[in-house]
């Protein structure tokens, strides 16, 4: 077996970024970039900002992704999301892009969205692409859950756990510049220490 004594575990890593200056909402732009996956609440958030729509215009849903999860989703599922990401007046769909395109549709957003099943709350992973869309200077909507609380704080404003809240925090980031400016500066803040310098830095000594 291996010595335990061996291994460590690293933390999510990011490239390095220099510090946005310009963390304001500028076009009520979300934006979404993974798996498509039924625990990651992409039909729900679809739905979701459909709804806030009403209330709220101009609104766009960003959409980057194309690969679809059968985890806990039947053929009718993946079809019914097909059709709504095709079909949906908020949503655009990028499909699959590589990594520089995904950069850029991040700066030309305003929210990033890391909402999932309550199926992830337990779990010790703190989410890449969080880490990601607040290097940036992007504001997330995420799950209240013990990591990312000890990550953003408990006064985060932009926890979300079910599809009510969801629409909540849509409605606050996109219209209350105040909140929308507090949760991107708590994103841009705690990034630097994923960056991959700062990471290297503490996993220099060597292994022995």
């Amino acid at each position: 077996g291996v010595d335990q004594g061996r291994v460590r575990l690293l933390p999510p890593m990011v490239p390095d970024r220099a510090e946005s200056k310009d963390i304001t909402n500028r076009s009520n732009r979300l934006v979404y970039i993974g798996q498509l996956k039924r625990d990651y609440n992409v039909l729900d958030m679809i739905e979701a900002v459909e709804e806030v729509s009403e209330r709220v215009s101009p609104i766009a849903l960003e959409i980057a992704g194309d690969k679809f999860s059968r985890e806990n989703a039947d053929q009718s599922y993946v079809d019914r999301l097909t059709q709504r990401l095709n079909s949906s007046k908020v949503v655009t769909w990028h499909k699959g892009l590589d990594r520089e395109g995904s950069l850029d549709l991040i700066g030309r957003c305003d929210v990033g969205i890391v909402w999932r099943s309550e199926r992830f709350d337990q779990g010790p992973e703190i989410s890449t692409k969080m880490i990601e869309y607040g290097s940036m200077g992007k504001p997330v909507i995420a799950n209240r859950n013990a990591i990312n609380e000890d990550l953003l704080g408990k006064a985060y404003p932009l926890f979300a756990n079910d599809r009510r809240e969801f629409i909540q925090k849509v409605e606050l980031a996109l219209t209350d510049p105040g909140s929308y400016a507090e949760a991107a500066k708590v994103c841009q803040t705690v990034s630097p220490r994923f960056m991959f310098e700062n990471r290297r830095a503490n996993v220099s000594t060597p292994v022995t």
